[in-house]
C-alpha cells in the first residue's frame, strides 16, 4: 500500500557507524504513528505514541551485533518541548538488564545522533525497548545505535 513518498531528509542508517536498528525495522506493541515533521531523523521517520494508551505501548529494538563485546548505547529520538520527560527504557545485556529514564525534552549533543544510554557488554544481540508507562508527554522512538 502506497503510503505517500518518503522523506529525504532522514540519515541513512547504512551511513551511520555501528550497528543502528530503526524504528521501521523494531517490533512494536500498541497503536504507533510515524511521523517525519522534525529536522533531523534516522530513515524515513520516527515512531511515537500519539501521547495515546499510555502504558499499553512500547517498541523494541533488537540487534544482531558482529562480535560480543561492550558497546556504547546510543537511543535516537527527535526533541519537541511536547515530548515527555521521563521516557522508561531498558537494556537488554550479557548481565542482565538496565533501566534508564530519557528526557525527550533534552537535545542530544551537537554532531551526535542519539543520547548514550551507557556502555553494556552484550552478547550477540542487544535489545533495547522503549515504553510509554506513566510518560508525562509524547514519546518518540526513532532508532538505537550501538
Amino acid at each position: 500500500e502506497y503510503s505517500g513518498p518518503k522523506s529525504t531528509r532522514g540519515v541513512d542508517p547504512k551511513k551511520m557507524e555501528g550497528v543502528v536498528v530503526d524504528d521501521a525495522e523494531a517490533s512494536k506493541n500498541g497503536e504507533w504513528s510515524e511521523g517525519g515533521a522534525a529536522t533531523n531523523f534516522i530513515g524515513d521517520g520516527y515512531a511515537h505514541d500519539g501521547n495515546a494508551d499510555k502504558g499499553q505501548k512500547s517498541i523494541t529494538f533488537r540487534a544482531k551485533l558482529p562480535k560480543p563485546g561492550n558497546y556504547e548505547v546510543f537511543f535516537a529520538y527527535t526533541v519537541n518541548n511536547n515530548r515527555a520527560s521521563n521516557v522508561p527504557v531498558t537494556i537488554l545485556h550479557a548481565q542482565g538488564e538496565a533501566k534508564t529514564i530519557v528526557n525527550e525534552k533534552k537535545p542530544f549533543p551537537p554532531d551526535a545522533t542519539g543520547i548514550s544510554l551507557g556502555t553494556f557488554t552484550f552478547g550477540e544481540e542487544a535489545t533495547v525497548m522503549v515504553s510509554n508507562a506513566g510518560t508525562d508527554g509524547f514519546v518518540v522512538a526513532d532508532g538505537v545505535e550501538l
